[in-house]
């Protein structure tokens, strides 16, 4: 019995029961654009667009009623196009750097400066995982967003590990950056990400950076830029 574990049941029913809603004035809204099905007062709504790592979502509606779509709140644009009962929706991602503050060390790390994994030696024990060992930024580094999306530098993404252990950062330094889209097989998006001041990095969702602990290569990445 533990919060994570009784927590996933609870935010599956969350979402789905907010995908669709309808108001008082018999207005059907949109909240949500994961792949989905929803079916409310016998009107059907089928949605799909691998969002978000995909900037376009299909909405298919069973009956002709009124319609609305929610912007997200980091979205700067949102166009919605109409063939029929089908809706076309492209988002604007937005990709973008935001610079972040620095949370003081504990003074018990004051040697160390960033977040890294380290392998235990080739001789570990059969089945011992991999030691995490806290360290500690002190200055404060900027993370890329598409999206709601973080993203990371990864290993499955084909970073290096002296790209990963790097703890020199973009932040402050008046660095624009462009993101585009990739084929993914390792991960669930891949974008090639481009700053405009030298500096080039393949990097994935930030779920799929961690997702498999057990992967040969899968287990290593880092959120700083």
């Amino acid at each position: 019995n533990h919060c994570c574990v009784n927590n996933v049941p609870r935010t599956f029913m969350d979402m789905a029961s907010a995908v669709v809603t309808a108001d008082a004035k018999g207005v059907y809204h949109v909240n949500l654009y994961q792949d989905a099905t929803a079916t409310l007062d016998g009107v059907r709504f089928e949605i799909s667009g691998d969002y978000p790592v995909g900037d376009t979502v299909t909405v298919r509606v069973s009956k002709p009623v009124e319609v609305a779509f929610r912007r997200p709140s980091w979205c700067p644009k949102m166009e919605v196009s109409r063939d029929g009962a089908t809706y076309t929706l492209r988002f604007d991602m937005a990709p973008r750097l935001v610079e972040r503050e620095i949370i003081p060390a504990p003074e018990d790390a004051a040697s160390e400066d960033c977040w890294e994994f380290r392998r235990f030696t080739d001789n570990a024990p059969a089945g011992v995982n991999e030691d995490l060992r806290r360290k500690y930024r002190r200055t404060p580094a900027t993370t890329v967003m598409w999206g709601p999306l973080l993203l990371a530098k990864a290993r499955r993404a084909g970073a290096t590990r002296t790209e990963l252990a790097d703890d020199s950062t973009v932040s402050g330094k008046g660095y624009a950056v462009s993101l585009s889209p990739l084929p993914a097989t390792d991960t669930w998006g891949l974008w090639d990400l481009v700053l405009t001041k030298p500096g080039e990095s393949a990097v994935c969702d930030f779920q799929s950076a961690g997702d498999d602990p057990s992967a040969e290569n899968g287990d290593v990445f880092s959120i700083w830029f």
